[in-house]
Parts: structure tokens; C-alpha cells; sequence
């Protein structure tokens, strides 16, 4: 654990969600955006680790019960697997595509 975004997000884990969901939402071309735990770890710089990815799922899942993001849920090859997306009616889209 010597990267600086580790230490980071060990210290304040939701604010690097939302920036990485952020980050997402900037690089969108559509009207949506859809995107695993494992591809917000990647925009902010963190390995795809459990502890990591299930950390973000817990606040990808608070930031749903807030209305901020939705879930889409798709069962694969007898597993869960969640599918979160941000549309251009979240308010983090407004506040990011002005």
C-alpha cells in the first residue's frame, strides 16, 4: 500500500467514487452511462483488488438509495452481477456536463 491513491482512499473512500464516477460521466458521448465497481477503481487509479471493488460497490449502492445513480441488475452464467449507470437526469450529469 504505498500509492498515494491507496492512502487516499483508505482516508476518504466515497469522495474517489464520485470522482471517478465524475470521470466517467466527462468522457460520456451518449445520454448514459453504464459502468462496474471495477471500472470506477480503474479511473481513479486503483488496482481491481476485492477489497477495493467491494468497498466501492457499498458506496456505488449508498449512492443509488440517494437517487444519484441507478442499478441495473443482469444475472450471468449463474452469478449476480451489477450494472450501475448515470443519466443525464442524475444530478451528478448536470454537474458535470454543463
Amino acid at each position: 500500500m504505498s500509492s498515494l491513491v491507496e492512502k487516499q482512499f483508505l482516508r476518504d473512500p466515497e469522495s474517489l467514487v464520485v470522482r471517478g464516477i465524475e470521470i466517467l460521466i466527462e468522457r460520456a458521448r451518449g445520454n448514459r452511462v453504464y459502468f462496474y465497481p471495477k471500472r470506477v477503481a480503474l479511473m481513479i487509479g486503483l488496482e481491481p483488488q476485492p477489497m477495493y471493488l467491494s468497498t466501492i460497490r457499498y458506496y456505488l449502492d449508498a449512492m443509488a438509495r440517494r437517487g444519484l445513480i441507478k442499478v441495473w441488475r443482469r444475472d450471468e452464467t449463474r452469478r449476480k452481477r451489477y450494472v450501475y449507470y448515470v443519466d443525464r437526469e442524475s444530478p451528478l450529469w448536470r454537474r458535470n456536463k454543463k
